[in-house]
């Protein structure tokens, strides 16, 4: 993380507390998107995904963001960058995958990239390498 990437998710750490926030994930980001699906039977996919006192599922759409609760319960996240959020496709093989920019592999398996720049490339075998 470069400093000012540090500074800023710093600077978002001091703002969330300052509402009486509880922090989740804040100091180091996960590999991959996560999809969470709410009690009111809304999904949200992206980083550090959390589910609120009102059912509420929310996501981070970047790796570099935060979640956390504010002082009702209710979940809420900063993205720190903006960005494309990611996305979950389940395929035929009844697996989901979460990413960005995925590709379609020939058995029915989806492929994406852990990051919004990263691209996949094709494999000789139908599947795809994706950053």
């Amino acid at each position: 993380m470069t400093m000012l990437g540090r500074r800023s998710v710093m600077a978002l750490l001091a703002w969330l507390a300052l509402l009486g926030c509880r922090i989740e994930g804040a100091d180091l980001g996960p590999e991959r998107p996560e999809c969470r699906m709410g009690t009111v039977g809304r999904q949200a996919c992206g980083y550090f995904c959390l589910v609120g006192s009102d059912g509420m599922a929310v996501c981070s759409s970047s790796p570099s963001g935060a979640c956390g609760y504010d002082p009702l319960g209710r979940a809420v996240c900063e993205p720190m960058a903006g960005g494309p959020s990611p996305e979950c496709r389940h395929g035929s093989d009844g697996m989901a995958t979460c990413g960005f920019n995925c590709r379609l592999g020939s058995g029915g398996s989806w492929f994406c990239a852990t990051r919004p720049d990263g691209r996949c490339a094709m494999n000789s075998d139908g599947t795809w390498t994706c950053p």
